[in-house]
């Protein structure tokens, strides 16, 4: 099953060569068809990060171990391989990073690129050493049973994990629980977190315990989520499987699932569909709705997350722009939509003790004044004036 719609193949794409090899190349795609169906990868960047430069490109394209790589992009070429896909795009490595002029062309291809994606891998707590695919503990990954008779409640509040958890540096911090921590639970001697038990499979006498607040520790709040360039390209991807420090994660239109529970999480019964979806509707709906409360709110997100470049605050949410431009909702300039330009003035910043206010005041004209995107640091709208 490939991604939507295949008009727009990305310039070069990194050829793995199938299962069994241990070597990588850079392949110019020309816009051919075979190279229509490819993998994306979605990571922080690092002073290590391997570049494609003007005087690297032969070499590249004539082929390089897999071993030239950092292990967490070995990693990912692993997974590739294992899914029997062939091609991948990662950005460092496929658009030229010192030609300004090829970044402005490639970034405008950046939502066809990550919607037409098969699937996108996000490596969720940097890359180290050790790689992104760490040792599983299976204690992890097995969800903890609980006997129906021990369960007085549906819907409570345990002690969950904890003062210690919570003075772990946060790649350390716990996803998810192991049943030898549970005695410890169920008598109280943790801080409070919410949890909620699922019957599994409709057995009476069997129950399990979930953390309600796991997806948005492990996945939502990863530092990965917290990179600007990111918030577009999980919008825009159909798939994406998260490299957790614990476990894998995956989401596509309908779902959200983790290794502990491939068939869904109990409590996330849909995915980041459920943007698109809102996005598909009548254009009277998309005036009424979208622009009043789905695009304010995307956009608070947005300017809460960190970009390297202040200059990028609105190249990285292009995509998202270009997507919904397709679909009706009318022109669109600096960051806000001419049908209801009014309501989109009324944003503020959220940081008002700052003095830095706007990227003009810093010399680097990004945006008209008006315009949220000329802000520096989150902005909030006014939800009476929506």
């Amino acid at each position: 099953m490939l991604g939507k719609g295949q008009a727009d193949i990305p310039t070069r794409l990194l050829d793995l060569h199938g299962q069994g090899s241990s070597k990588w190349s850079l392949v110019v795609t020309n816009g051919e068809q075979t190279y229509r169906t490819y993998a994306a990868l979605s990571h922080r960047w690092t002073k290590h990060v391997p570049q494609l430069k003007r005087e690297n490109f032969a070499k590249l394209q004539s082929g390089e171990p897999d071993s030239t790589l950092p292990q967490d992009y070995q990693d990912v070429m692993f997974l590739c391989r294992a899914l029997d896909i062939q091609y991948i795009w990662i950005d460092s490595l496929c658009i030229f990073q010192d030609s300004p002029e090829d970044f402005r062309n490639e970034a405008a291809m950046m939502a066809g690129i990550y919607m037409n994606s098969l699937v996108t891998f996000s490596i969720c707590w940097g890359g180290t050493e050790n790689g992104c695919l760490p040792k599983r503990d299976p204690e992890v990954i097995v969800p903890v049973e609980i006997p129906s008779k021990d369960i007085y409640m549906n819907d409570i509040r345990l002690k969950g994990i904890s003062d210690t958890y919570a003075s772990l540096p946060t790649p350390k911090r716990r996803m998810s629980f192991r049943e030898s921590e549970i005695n410890e639970l169920m008598h109280g001697s943790y801080a409070e977190i919410v949890h909620d038990f699922y019957t599994k499979h409709g057995d009476p006498a069997k129950a399990l315990l979930i953390d309600l607040e796991e997806w948005d520790r492990a996945v939502l709040e990863s530092p990965i989520n917290r990179r600007g360039w990111v918030y577009q390209e999980r919008i825009l991807s159909s798939r994406i499987v998260y490299l957790g420090n614990e476990q894998l994660y995956w989401e596509c239109d309908q779902s959200r699932a983790s290794e502990a529970f491939p068939d869904g999480l109990p409590s996330h019964n849909f995915g980041t569909g459920v943007v698109r979806a809102r996005m598909r509707p009548a254009k009277r709906m998309l005036a009424d709705y979208f622009h009043r409360e789905l695009w304010p709110g995307m956009i608070e997100k947005y300017t809460h997350t960190d970009l390297t470049f202040e200059s990028d605050r609105l190249v990285a949410f292009s995509g998202v722009a270009k997507l919904l431009s397709q679909r009706g909702p009318g022109d669109y300039a600096a960051g806000l939509w001419k049908e209801l330009l009014l309501p989109g003035l009324h944003w503020d910043k959220l940081d008002i003790a700052s003095t830095e206010t706007n990227l003009s005041a810093k010399g680097k004209w990004m945006a008209p004044s008006w315009s949220w995107a000329s802000a520096l640091g989150p902005v909030e709208y006014d939800t009476h004036a929506r």
